[in-house]
C-alpha cells in the first residue's frame, strides 16, 4: 500500500482498459497492488535481478524485527537451552537471532500470501485481466514465481532442485558462525556440530514461543523436523542511508572498502 502510495501512477499507465470508467478503478488499483506486494518480497532473495542488486544490497533499506529486543531479555525462554544459549547477554541473543530472521528472510522463509503458491494464482489472474505492461506480470514469469522456502533445521538430505527448503544444517553458513566467538563471546567451550543443531532449534523454538517465526510443517517421524518460516508481520521494514551493507556469515574478514554498494545503483534507484 505505501509502495503503490509513493508511486502515484495515473490509471492509463497500468490499466489495460486506459479508458476505464473510475468506478472501475478500485479493481484496478488492486490489481497493481497484488503485483507489487509480489514483487517487493521477490526481491528480498538475495542474489541479482538480471544486472541489478536488490535494495538491501545498496544499504537503501534494512529490517528489523518486532518484540526481538524483549524477546532476548526473557531469560525464561532460554533457561533450559544450551549453556552458550542459556549464559548469553540478552545484547548476544538480539545479535545472533537477528541474523537468523535474516538468513531466512534473504531465503525467502517466510510466511506471507504473496509468495504463496496458491495466492499467486490469484495474483496472475490480476494482472492478466487489469494491468497492462510493464506493470503487468510477464507471461513468462507465471511458471517462475518465487515461492517461500521452508526451513528446517538440519542438513539437506539431497539437492532440491525446487528450492522448496532452507536448510540450517551446522555445515552452513549460520551453522558455521555460531561456535565461533563473534557468536557466542562468552562461551569458551568447543563446540561440536550436534551442539550447534541443538542450537539452531532451540533459537527457532525460542522465536516461535515469541510469535516471530511460525511451524508450517510438521514432522511425521522421529527423525523429522519442524519446517519454520518468518512471519512477515514480524518484519520492520527500515530505510537505509545507501551508504554500507555487509553480510558477515559469508564475508567474515572486512577490507576497508567493503561494503560499499556500487554507487551507480544507488543513485540510480
Amino acid at each position: 500500500m505505501r509502495v503503490f502510495e509513493a508511486l502515484k501512477l495515473p490509471p492509463s499507465l497500468y490499466a489495460s482498459d486506459p479508458e476505464v470508467h473510475p468506478l472501475a478503478l478500485e479493481d484496478i488499483q488492486h490489481a497493481l497492488r497484488q503485483v507489487l506486494g509480489y514483487r517487493l518480497y521477490r526481491d528480498l532473495r538475495r542474489g541479482w535481478r538480471i544486472a541489478l542488486p536488490n535494495l538491501e544490497q545498496c544499504g537503501l533499506l534494512k529490517f528489523d524485527y518486532d518484540r526481538l529486543d524483549q524477546v532476548c531479555l526473557a531469560e525464561d525462554i532460554w533457561e533450559h537451552c544450551h549453556p552458550a544459549l542459556a549464559g548469553a547477554s540478552p545484547k548476544t541473543r538480539i545479535r545472533i537471532a537477528h541474523k537468523l530472521l535474516d538468513r531466512l528472510r534473504r531465503e525467502l522463509a517466510t510466511k506471507v500470501d504473496y509468495l504463496d503458491r496458491n495466492y499467486q494464482e490469484s495474483i496472475q489472474q490480476l494482472s492478466r485481466q487489469y494491468l497492462q505492461e510493464p506493470w503487468a506480470l510477464d507471461e513468462s514469469e507465471y511458471d517462475n514465481m518465487e515461492r517461500a522456502t521452508v526451513a528446517l533445521p538440519r542438513a539437506s538430505k539431497g539437492y532440491d532442485s525446487r528450492r522448496t527448503y532452507t536448510y540450517l544444517s551446522p555445515r552452513g553458513a549460520f551453522g558455521r558462525y555460531l561456535p565461533t566467538r563473534r557468536a557466542f563471546d562468552n562461551y569458551s567451550d568447543t563446540m561440536k556440530m550436534e551442539e550447534t543443531q541443538e542450537i539452531n532449534r532451540q533459537l527457532l523454538e525460542g522465536l516461535r514461543v515469541a510469535g516471530l517465526v511460525a511451524i508450517v510443517s510438521h514432522p511425521k517421524t522421529e527423525n523429522e523436523v519442524p519446517g519454520y518460516q518468518l512471519k512477515a508481520s514480524a518484519m520492520r521494514w527500515r530505510m537505509g542511508d545507501g551508504d554500507s551493507y555487509h553480510d558477515d556469515l559469508r564475508v567474515i574478514v572486512r577490507p576497508e572498502d567493503a561494503g560499499k554498494p556500487n554507487p551507480f545503483f544507488v543513485a540510480f534507484y
